[in-house]
């Protein structure tokens, strides 16, 4: 069960991940020159009940790997045996797809249109013509019957990890490491137009208001194009090393960029130039691998890196505000595993000294996510380190660690439009509703059987929200959560 952890507190029997990143690797070689294995040198027996061993890792340790194209995979012996069968609580599951689910996109009028592209190249409308009922919701009873209507988006070619609608649900655009983006008809499902320029396509956004479409690329750029008419109106170039994240502002008046390179970049989209670059000493010292802007105050930003920190930024007044240390250098045993000290740190570099007798290392769990409350003066932040931390903006204190039982790492979360509620999505394939006054958890949606890699959220008018997840399992899920009942459950 998951349980609230204090600031400074660390849940025992913590499992955190361990990434493997660029850096590590030691020698490549190209598939058809790798070396034989041992055994095949040694002319080893074929049924040898070792050839298909998993890793074995040290105890509390789980290995993580994450490729280029944004897969993710646990390696490492008992990951199987660790997760128990859970019961499939989605009201509808998607299977059309062959292979990961990458990015995924709910229509912003309409939450039974749907948008979902995957490592098999494919991305797909599913339109569902049946919803659950909040007697079925209530119940946490699973409908997977729910009619829905299926149209393939072809042409695709490689991998399509970054989807969306249009402001008005008009138009969707469909993203593919080809570099490639296609803007599609969403109610008659046809191709309108081909966007080429970047190397890849690390994600996209819509203008909030209008049809101008944004696109980050791995060779350092962003590109913006007119989607009416497919006329590109600007590329934007600074970034050293890859986009790995960017957006429009909540108002639409400035766009703001991270980097591989460490830095965040403030855009202005009239004459694309860079008003601002927020880097260097007293900044992230590593990749951005999360940013987005306040829903009022659209010149506060929030970014996460794998520094494991967070920082809070102001475009306009261009300040660091604050640094939230989501993750931070642990001291452990010389051993590993950390015991009842916290999480073993992600990367075991540097050894700094001891603590109590043991081994201080340094080290950090990447910060995946992070989200401002569109009603509170707080914001959140989501980790490998396998917590949701919910921060004050009024001094900056960390107000609650909610732990996700079993430490998986969270990918991404959003808060609730209007309630104080947060999603979190995370690699145990389950999604968690929490509440932000309390920190406690409110509801776990189960039913992927593998790590969920996107999701997204509609909040409907009727307290019913809508969550769609994509998995690297194969399968889309659709969930459906009774916001308000959770709200009159939690007393705040």
């Amino acid at each position: 069960m998951d349980q609230d952890v204090g600031q400074g507190e660390s849940p025992e029997g913590a499992e955190p991940p361990l990434m493997i990143s660029a850096e590590d690797v030691l020698e490549e070689f190209a598939v058809d020159e790798a070396p034989p294995l041992e055994s095949e040198d040694e002319g080893g027996d074929e049924g040898n009940d070792n050839d298909g061993d998993a890793i074995e890792m040290p105890p509390g340790i789980r290995l993580v790997a994450e490729y280029e194209d944004g897969h993710m995979e646990e390696l490492g012996g008992g990951r199987d045996e660790r997760r128990e069968p859970s019961v499939d609580m989605a009201a509808q599951t998607f299977e059309d797809h062959t292979g990961p689910i990458y990015a995924v996109a709910i229509h912003p009028l309409n939450s039974r249109c749907m948008l979902t592209g995957g490592g098999d190249d494919r991305a797909f409308f599913w339109e569902l013509t049946t919803t659950a009922t909040a007697e079925a919701v209530a119940s946490s009873s699973s409908s997977s019957t729910l009619a829905s209507s299926v149209t393939e988006l072809r042409n695709h070619e490689e991998s399509v990890n970054a989807v969306g609608f249009s402001s008005d649900g008009t138009l969707a655009a469909t993203g593919a490491y080809s570099g490639k983006i296609f803007v599609w008809d969403t109610k008659t499902r046809a191709l309108l137009r081909t966007l080429e320029g970047p190397e890849d396509v690390e994600w996209l956004d819509w203008h909030p208001k209008g049809n101008l479409l944004l696109a980050g690329s791995k060779d350092g750029t962003v590109w913006m194009w007119l989607a009416a008419t497919g006329e590109c109106v600007h590329v934007f170039t600074g970034h050293e090393d890859g986009v790995t994240v960017g957006k429009w502002t909540d108002d639409g008046r400035l766009i703001v960029s991270g980097s591989v390179d460490g830095s965040v970049r403030v855009w202005g989209p009239k004459l694309g130039v860079c008003k601002h670059v927020f880097s260097g000493y007293g900044f992230h010292e590593g990749p951005i691998t999360a940013l987005t802007s306040h829903p009022t105050d659209a010149g506060l930003l929030l970014s996460g890196g794998m520094d494991g920190t967070a920082r809070l930024m102001h475009a306009v007044n261009k300040r660091v505000l604050a640094t939230m240390v989501h993750s931070e250098p642990k001291a452990v045993a010389e051993g590993g595993g950390g015991g009842g000290e916290g999480p073993t740190p992600m990367e075991e570099e540097d050894v700094e000294g001891e603590v109590g007798g043991k081994q201080e290392v340094e080290g950090n769990f990447s910060v995946e996510t992070v989200g401002f409350s569109g009603r509170m003066n707080w914001c959140a932040t989501g980790g490998m380190d396998g917590t949701l931390k919910i921060w004050d903006l009024g001094n900056f204190s960390c107000r609650h660690v909610c732990v996700h039982e079993g430490m998986p790492g969270v990918v991404k979360l959003k808060w609730h439009a209007t309630l104080p509620l947060i999603y979190t999505a995370a690699t145990d394939g389950v999604v968690r509703v929490w509440d932000a006054r309390s920190g406690g958890l409110m509801l776990a949606l189960t039913g992927h059987e593998d790590m969920i890699l996107d999701f997204a959220l509609h909040c409907g008018d009727d307290g019913m929200d809508v969550i769609l997840t994509g998995s690297d399992d194969g399968k889309a899920k659709v969930f459906y959560s009774n916001a308000q009942e959770l709200q009159l459950l939690s007393g705040s």
